[in-house]
């Protein structure tokens, strides 16, 4: 992941991704939280909460008027008349509760500051700690936000110029095009093909005879490419110009042949092989394009505050503003970015594609285990998560910005994410109880949220096509610290009886992702693949399901690149399968990274890989600001909002 080397320039007091950052919460209402769906909700909750604070009805005045608060209040308090047979002068009492609380002025802070309802699962998060044992008093609670880090990937191209980057560009397209005429050759021959039908009855004969073996020999070369009779034989098929376009399209869409070359050469991926411009906070690179080339990709440092994420993205904003001015341009020299400030490199170009950046985000943070579940509820779950969310008015904002949220930080579908979660609630909820455990709070809370991620891994690891990409395991959501840190995070009793018994362990797991028995079956469904276009190597990876869970509770993560598994690791793995796993997959080893309300609770580093990607440029501040604001709020254990403002 981009922000691995981003921590060197920062304190390292939780690791290098990011550093714990205290703020305090004026004001807040701590004797009010919020009722999750699985409480059983109180009588008339699907109109109005019993009993509102004078926050709560500052926030309605400003919302909807008095009248509509008074006709709210009024409405609940006939509903609870009616259950408690006690006749009272209801309109006359809701109406001067009213005009007690709203005589105050409307207070003039940011009604975002003031708004700190809680989860339910607050009271009993486990919140596993480095240091104390016990949970401090809520008296002394501050919002402690785990640094985020942000990735922005354009479409646009950049390459290092050398003295004869020109010649080097005509041989390579050169060659290119002898590639494409063999491509499009060998896909006359296929019998399948719509456009086989055009070789002579001749020539389909023999091709239903030996597969085509004898036209092959006589028109390719040992070089796949084509000998002088096959580009004869070609050129007499009269492929048209658009139908040359669209094979070639179809070509780059399965990596069988690379993009059209540009002058220069590609960058390396990431901060310094990649670096393009070395800005403050956040640098402009390259990330390898999949169909060959070097795509632009900014990257930020792990920010710690709203305010820093604001400057930054003003920032980057304000380069990629530039860009877009000019991109009808045939390409942009290097030298001339100095718009966002930052340094250049020399003897770069980035070469437009005549349309706006169009950005493809990620965003990585820190999470505790017990609330992952809660995140995914909120992404994908459409029923209400809490009171407020079931007030007709004062939730419609809430609802919406659920709605926000799963477009942007979902955009492309959480996978089997939703799924898992459930299989894991059920599969925790039937085996607690059995091994003397209690079945909620806390201690339960955050196996599920581990056993949700592994589950949808095993999952998504199943659907695997062949020839895919080893990261697609991760569907939406990666982790970047490996999972036996993960398992390292639970109760030490939990910790205890699984190492007793491994085998239960990855039994929950299995349950968990409805794979029960199939522990010796292989974590992917199908070969990978790595490399880049046009010269990738497909590998069988053979560590099976029960290898990978059992190695969790010794505190080994075998589905680790071979480059990030130790010595005693690289003998429980075979070196040519472990090389095919993707090197982002628990990159980050077991590094420690401290979140809650004292920077004491261990979380594991997260990143949201399915966001809606067609980002413009003047929509990249409101939502990485968003997406802080909501890590910020999953972080202190209070209810997920989410919004963007411009």
């Amino acid at each position: 992941m981009a922000i691995l080397g981003a921590g060197e320039r920062r304190r390292r007091t939780v690791g290098t991704t990011g550093v714990a950052m205290r703020v305090e919460e004026p004001g807040r209402d701590r004797g009010v939280r919020e009722r999750s769906t699985r409480e059983p909700a109180p009588a008339g909750s699907d109109h109005a909460p019993a009993a509102f604070s004078p926050r709560h009805l500052h926030a309605l005045q400003r919302s909807v008027g008095n009248r509509a608060v008074t006709a709210m209040l009024a409405g609940q308090q006939d509903r609870q008349d009616s259950q408690d047979h006690r006749p009272q002068p209801v309109q006359r009492a809701a109406e001067a509760n009213a005009a007690r609380v709203m005589a105050a002025p409307v207070p003039e802070t940011d009604p975002e500051a003031h708004d700190h309802e809680h989860e339910h699962d607050h009271a009993n998060a486990q919140g596993h700690r480095h240091g104390d044992g016990g949970r401090h008093s809520p008296s002394a609670e501050v919002a402690v936000q785990r640094a985020v880090g942000f990735e922005f990937e354009a479409q646009w191209n950049v390459r290092r110029m050398e003295e004869n980057s020109e010649e080097v560009r005509d041989q390579r397209a050169h060659d290119r095009e002898r590639l494409i005429d063999a491509k499009i050759l060998e896909i006359f021959l296929r019998p399948s093909s719509p456009y086989h039908s055009r070789l002579t009855a001749d020539e389909r004969r023999q091709v239903a005879e030996d597969g085509g073996a004898a036209l092959r020999a006589e028109w390719f070369g040992g070089d796949g490419l084509l000998r002088e009779q096959g580009v004869a034989r070609l050129a007499a098929l009269d492929v048209t110009d658009d139908t040359r376009q669209g094979l070639i399209t179809s070509l780059m869409a399965r990596d069988e042949v690379t993009e059209a070359p540009l002058p220069g050469e590609n960058l390396g991926k990431g901060r310094v092989d990649g670096l393009v411009v070395k800005g403050t906070d956040f640098d402009l690179t390259a990330d390898a394009s999949p169909s060959g080339g070097s795509n632009l990709e900014w990257i930020t440092d792990p920010l710690t505050s709203v305010a820093q994420v604001g400057t930054v993205m003003d920032q980057v904003t304000a380069m990629a503003g530039y860009l877009d001015g000019r991109k009808d341009d045939t390409f942009i020299p290097s030298e001339d970015i100095r718009a966002g400030g930052g340094t250049p490199e020399p003897r770069l170009r980035i070469y437009p594609d005549g349309n706006p950046l169009s950005f493809a985000p990620q965003a990585t943070f820190g999470a505790k285990l017990e609330r992952l579940p809660t995140l995914i509820d909120y992404l994908g779950d459409r029923a209400p998560m809490s009171r407020l969310e079931r007030v007709p008015v004062l939730g419609a904002g809430r609802v919406e910005g659920r709605r926000q949220a799963a477009k942007d930080l979902s955009g492309k579908g959480l996978g089997d994410l939703p799924a898992a979660l459930a299989g894991a609630r059920g599969a925790v909820a039937a085996l607690l109880p059995r091994l003397g455990f209690e079945a909620q709070g806390g201690e339960a809370n955050a196996l599920t949220g581990l056993v949700t991620h592994l589950a949808a891994y095993l999952m998504q690891g199943q659907a695997v096509q062949a020839g895919g990409n080893a990261k697609t395991i991760a569907g939406a959501l990666m982790s970047r610290t490996d999972f036996a840190r993960g398992f390292g995070l639970l109760s030490q009793r939990l910790k205890d009886r699984f190492q007793e018994n491994p085998d239960q362990f990855t039994g929950l797991v299995l349950s968990a992702a409805h794979l029960e028995g199939t522990g010796e079956q292989p974590v992917f469904g199908a070969q990978v693949e790595r490399g880049l276009a046009n010269d990738r190597t497909r590998t069988t990876v053979t560590l099976t399901r029960a290898q990978w869970l059992s190695g969790l509770v010794s505190g080994h993560d075998l589905l680790k690149n071979w480059q990030h598994l130790g010595e005693t690791e690289r003998s429980m793995v075979d070196q040519d399968s472990a090389e095919a796993v993707h090197k982002s997959l628990g990159a980050l080893g077991d590094q420690q990274n401290l979140v809650g309300p004292q920077g004491d609770q261990e979380a594991i580093v997260t990143e949201l890989r399915r966001m809606q990607d067609n980002v413009r440029t003047d929509q990249l501040r409101p939502l990485a600001v968003a997406v802080f604001k909501l890590v910020e709020r999953l972080n202190a254990d209070r209810t997920l909002k989410y919004g963007k403002r411009r």
